[in-house]
């Protein structure tokens, strides 16, 4: 008896040990696709460097994501997607044209918005989609300041709304550093302790080489105080969208 007792506790032993060691290996391999395929994503981009998408894609993707999202989501979140989608869409025909479909833009975009706010006025993106329409209809006034003053108000540490008022913090500098002054790091932390890090280095360095090229150094400077480590993939990354720029045609 003692003996098939044994004999059991081995095999079930043994069992254990095997499943352990499965699990390991499982493990390990999963780790090391994880790191394969990122090494696979740098080098793509090393080869096609027209493949990195511009800030008018990512906000565009960005859109459409939180649309897709929104079907399964709350009707405040329904709400939000559309917004965004048509500020954006007015933002850009004001810098690109042409004028009528621009004020024709305008009038559903503040429609959404209005919407938007009346359901619930603690929407930190709303408030900064506000501020950025306002900017576009009327230029930089009181409305615009108010507007981004109540994104911080509801939002501080929201990282979509930050990842937005970064790059408007760094445009009107000037005129905002005097108000702003501390929220810029503040976004920036909010941006790289809350979201992935490709994510945040390449966010940041479009930032840096399109929205905001005259304060890219501050935007280095405020990065390397939060993340010193970022610094070398933020200067990769601008090196990339350089590279790309360069490699296309005229």
């Amino acid at each position: 008896m003692t003996e098939r007792w044994s004999a059991r506790w081995l095999r079930s032993g043994v069992q254990v040990l095997a499943g352990t060691v499965l699990l390991v290996v499982g493990t390990l391999g999963l780790w090391g696709e994880v790191g394969r395929a990122r090494t696979l994503r740098v080098a793509h981009a090393l080869r096609s460097p027209d493949t990195r998408p511009d800030p008018a894609t990512i906000d565009a993707t960005l859109a459409e994501r939180a649309w897709r999202n929104a079907s399964l989501a709350s009707q405040r979140d329904v709400l939000m997607a559309a917004a965004w989608i048509s500020a954006m869409h007015a933002t850009r025909l004001h810098r690109t044209g042409p004028l009528d479909a621009a004020n024709a833009a305008d009038t559903i975009a503040a429609d959404r918005l209005t919407g938007l706010m009346a359901d619930g006025p603690s929407q930190p993106l709303g408030w900064y989609l506000i501020a950025e329409h306002n900017l576009a209809t009327a230029g930089f006034s009181n409305e615009v300041t108010g507007a981004l003053r109540l994104s911080y108000v509801t939002g501080r540490f929201d990282v979509r709304s930050a990842e937005r008022r970064i790059a408007m913090l760094l445009r009107y500098w000037p005129l905002l550093q005097a108000e702003f002054g501390a929220e810029l790091k503040s976004d920036v932390r909010t941006l790289v302790f809350g979201q992935g890090y490709d994510l945040t280095n390449s966010r940041l360095a479009y930032i840096a080489h399109y929205e905001a090229p005259a304060q890219a150094q501050r935007l280095r400077q405020t990065l390397g105080e939060v993340k010193p480590d970022y610094l070398y993939w933020f200067d990769w990354e601008i090196a990339q969208i350089k590279k790309g720029l360069a490699a296309k045609p005229g």
